[in-house]
């Protein structure tokens, strides 16, 4: 069976900083199997992961793998930072509403990251000018190799961690 993964995320693509990360994840702990394509969505912005924009996106890059793989599944996992959840009750509300649309319909997986995707693969926040030069050189060196993949599988919402590798195992590999 093909399946094809689809990362909406926060970022636009010219910032393209959160893919980054996820697809360093990917190829560093994760066997590459030519049967799942693994493809993003750039949902500028967090509050767009339910909008017409990014359904549309969804659904054309749906229909295109269907179009070209007889027996073939999409997964939509929507990447969403936590930000302040803990005390701020917008946030909270928020992530709340995301996590009621993912599992409101069954190809829908919901990873976040606590707080942000910075502070996960980094353990500190990032200046919004400095996210996409911190995240190239993240990539360059290679430092996803020191990162400890238990940051990558809580089940339980904590500053520094994300449930990011726990969604995947239902998809890919281990190496």
């Amino acid at each position: 069976m093909n399946i094809q993964l689809i990362f909406c995320i926060e970022t636009n693509k010219q910032a393209d900083t959160d893919f980054i990360y996820i697809n360093e994840v990917i190829k560093e702990f994760y066997q590459l199997d030519p049967h799942i394509k693994i493809s993003p969505v750039y949902m500028n912005g967090r509050g767009n992961f339910n909008t017409h924009n990014t359904e549309s996106k969804v659904s054309k890059l749906k229909k295109e793998y269907a179009a070209a793989n007889s027996e073939s599944t999409t997964y939509v996992l929507y990447c969403l930072d936590y930000d302040k959840y803990d005390s701020n009750p917008e946030d909270r509300a928020f992530l709340i509403n995301a996590k009621q649309y993912c599992d409101n319909e069954e190809h829908r997986r919901f990873v976040w990251f606590c707080r942000d995707v910075e502070d996960v693969f980094l353990g500190k926040q990032v200046d919004k000018k400095q996210k996409h030069s911190v995240a190239v050189r993240f990539q360059t060196r290679k430092q996803i190799k020191a990162l400890n993949t238990d940051l990558l599988s809580a089940s339980k919402f904590r500053q520094y961690y994300s449930n990011l590798c726990l969604v995947l195992d239902e998809f890919l590999s281990r190496k």
